[in-house]
């Protein structure tokens, strides 16, 4: 089975842009965020999901939510934030 790399996965979200909504790498949260979010939730995140951040920040596929981290104090988020969703 072939390794899927970050640029076969940028290549399908790009061939399937009618049912792919995501942000882009102009709001994405910094490692800090990613660190604190790991702290508060007691878990590390894996590498493929935290490329996702550093990228895309969130969106959705076919209107269902990718969670994703707001850069915003989490007790004051509400929504599709992935620890406002697991606090």
């Amino acid at each position: 089975m072939k390794n899927i790399t970050a640029a076969d996965v940028v290549e399908l979200f790009n061939a399937h842009s009618d049912i792919v909504n995501f942000g882009t790498s102009e709001n994405v949260v910094d490692d800090d965020w990613i660190r604190k979010a790991e702290s508060t939730l007691g878990v590390k995140l894996t590498p493929s999901y935290v490329w996702f951040l550093k990228n895309y920040t969130g969106g959705e596929v076919g209107g269902e939510e990718i969670f994703s981290i707001y850069g915003v104090e989490f007790d004051q988020v509400r929504g599709g934030e992935i620890l406002y969703i697991n606090i």
